[in-house]
């Protein structure tokens, strides 16, 4: 009889790539997942895994039993997510942030999922939004928090914050301090977000729209490696306007003005359409009401243990 088990393990290695990754994913060893797959590939007499190279590849047959396979662990999840009470639902999901969520609101969002959740086990991936884009394509992600800035095909979204961002130099950059046009910064050199970055994506994209086309730049895909440039007086940044703040207060950036003001960045949950259950959506529910891109987490834990300051709402 083939069971949940054979299936989660062949599942897991044609989206995982390998037997060995298979079996992180599972948490169970690799030996278990090789008995699990040679018992459900015995039941079709021929096999389902390409096994020639060192890539666990699908058969053509494989790639079918594939989407039967996956259909067949949405609907016992949908099941689950319907029947079992969400205090004994017992499953893993991963999930994938980037930097500034991680810096943000996510161990707020963890302890409402702890919450809500008590016996589903979170795995979090701190990432750039194009790889974390790719794992949930490939499903090795349940859920990720990116930036808008992806086809939507096959995908479910729930939007949540946006993302307020300016212009921070540091004071001992000679520029002046009367507004600036967008333009008038390719005199400068400019830190930007590299291409793995989805907001670095939408904001070059703005960019060419409104005629900023920097001469001298420099690329990075760390959000604090570019703060730590534009302190160290190496260039003009663009920058999330709630990790930057604190420093202008310290003396350690300026915010220069510049027209037009840069766009925010709409943050979105996103899940496959193919194998979302209502877990999915009640956990992108949960990032949508906690979701708050307008201080650290350091600040609002401060805010928190202060006589008169009120509870966090988790």
């Amino acid at each position: 009889m083939t069971s949940f088990k054979q299936l989660e393990a062949f599942v897991a290695i044609a989206e995982m790539g390998s037997f060995d990754a298979a079996a992180r994913q599972l948490d169970i060893a690799q030996s278990a997942v090789s008995r699990h797959v040679q018992e459900f590939e015995a039941r079709f007499g021929y096999p389902l895994f390409d096994r020639s190279g060192r890539a666990a590849r699908l058969t053509l047959e494989g790639s079918e039993v594939l989407a039967r396979a996956r259909d067949v662990l949405k609907k016992r999840d949908v099941l689950l997510a319907r029947l079992v009470r969400k205090d004994a639902l017992m499953r893993k999901l991963r999930l994938g942030v980037t930097e500034l969520t991680a810096l943000t609101w996510l161990p707020l969002f963890v302890d409402a999922l702890r919450h809500q959740f008590p016996r589903v086990a979170v795995d979090i991936e701190v990432e750039h939004s194009l790889p974390l884009h790719e794992r949930l394509c490939s499903g090795r992600l349940d859920l990720v928090v990116v930036p808008n800035a992806f086809d939507l095909a096959g995908l479910l979204c729930t939007r949540l914050g946006e993302v307020r961002n300016g212009w921070f130099c540091s004071p001992s950059l000679t520029v002046p301090d009367a507004r600036i046009r967008l333009a008038e910064l390719d005199r400068y050199p400019l830190l930007m977000q590299a291409p793995q970055s989805g907001a670095g994506v939408l904001m070059r994209s703005w960019f060419s729209r409104n005629g900023l086309r920097p001469r001298t730049s420099v690329l990075s895909n760390s959000v604090a490696a570019l703060e730590g440039l534009a302190v160290s007086g190496h260039g003009i940044a663009h920058l999330p306007v709630v990790l930057s703040r604190p420093l202008v207060e310290r003396g350690l950036l300026r915010e220069l003005r510049v027209v037009p003001p840069l766009p925010g960045i709409r943050y979105v949950a996103l899940a496959r359409a193919d194998s979302a259950t209502s877990f999915h959506r009640d956990v992108a529910l949960s990032a949508r009401r906690i979701c708050d891109f307008n201080r650290t987490y350091a600040a609002g834990a401060l805010s928190a243990t202060r006589p008169g300051g009120g509870d966090v709402d988790a």
